[in-house]
């Protein structure tokens, strides 16, 4: 293994000192550094969406570039001992097979469906992009497979807060079928009300973390079928960075208004938490999740994996569907 750990390195971003409120709904397993280098010779950098595939044993991950790359994992006592990059791919036009360029190939979301059947090789990704905004399907090989037909509101970018605030993550629900977010609340929407959209035209609203400049970053399905939901905020050197983990329960709204929604965490640098750019968020198994930072391609961030676990709300599950 020691080719595997050599890639990674010590990051504890829990607080040193006892000043700090502990999350009671969240338990940090494990956090990690990564330098990475893929097997063709170029470093691994702004990875912005994760998906874990359980057949295959591998992480899949998209960075800013569109580039998709396979990690293979070593973990030892709940933690992560090493990280190997196994695989690199471009993701590819659906035409001429050639990479994605420019603002076309700004991926951000990733999600997965067929992962976790029992059968290898039929694994799919699905990738979120932000540039240009739009999701699409694609082999683990990073070939195109076909455009999932979204809201007419969600393909203009004049709608969006920013020209780069837009889809930027995403999951495929075991009844609600493939579910995005864009990072700020489109124009139409008050600034403190975030949406959850499905592919199918559905909504659920839900307060956003109180943060200044706080943005969703990732998502997930918790065992009962209710969204995890990963909330960045960041509003210059002078603010705090704030990550927030909450529970949107989706079959807790009363539309017009607002989904109920279940607190984690909130996880502040005032509290001498490190935390860097969380974007990318994952199932894992059971009640854990893996979360992963863009380093946006700078000296002065870090790729960070983190394993945490989840303290569930509720018992019931709910089966299992495909798109």
């Amino acid at each position: 293994c020691s080719s595997l750990s050599s890639e990674i390195f010590t990051f504890d971003l829990v607080p040193k000192t006892d000043h700090y409120a502990k999350p009671e709904n969240l338990n940090i397993l494990s956090s990690t550094g990564l330098r990475l280098t893929s097997p063709k010779g170029t470093r691994v950098t702004e990875l912005s969406g994760i998906s874990w595939d359980a057949d295959e044993k591998i992480l899949y991950a998209v960075n800013d570039e569109g580039i998709l790359y396979h990690l293979q994992l070593i973990l030892k006592n709940k933690a992560i001992a090493g990280v190997k990059v196994i695989a690199e791919y471009k993701l590819l036009k659906k035409k001429n097979k050639k990479p994605l360029k420019k603002k076309w190939r700004d991926s951000e979301g990733l999600s997965s469906v067929n992962h976790n059947n029992g059968i290898k090789g039929d694994t799919e990704l699905i990738v979120s992009f932000e540039g240009k905004p739009r999701i699409a399907r694609y082999t683990t090989t990073g070939h195109f497979i076909s455009e999932v037909k979204l809201p007419r509101k969600l393909l203009s970018k004049k709608r969006y807060r920013h020209k780069n605030k837009a889809l930027e993550s995403i999951i495929v629900h075991p009844t609600e079928g493939i579910i995005t977010a864009a990072e700020f609340p489109l124009k139409a929407k008050p600034e403190s009300i975030q949406t959850l959209y499905s592919a199918s035209g559905k909504e659920w609203n839900f307060l956003s973390s109180k943060a200044k400049g706080s943005a969703v970053t990732g998502l997930e399905v918790l065992h009962n079928g209710n969204i995890l939901v990963l909330e960045r905020a960041w509003a210059g050197i002078k603010n705090p960075v704030v990550i927030s983990l909450s529970e949107v329960k989706i079959n807790s709204c009363n539309p017009p208004e607002n989904c109920d929604v279940r607190k984690i965490a909130s996880l502040s640098t005032t509290e001498d938490w490190l935390l860097d750019n969380f974007e990318g968020l994952a199932h894992f198994k059971d009640n854990q999740y893996l979360v992963v930072s863009d380093d946006n391609d700078k000296d002065f961030q870090t790729t960070v994996l983190v394993l945490f676990e989840v303290k569930p709300a509720g018992k019931n599950k709910i089966s299992k569907k495909g798109l």
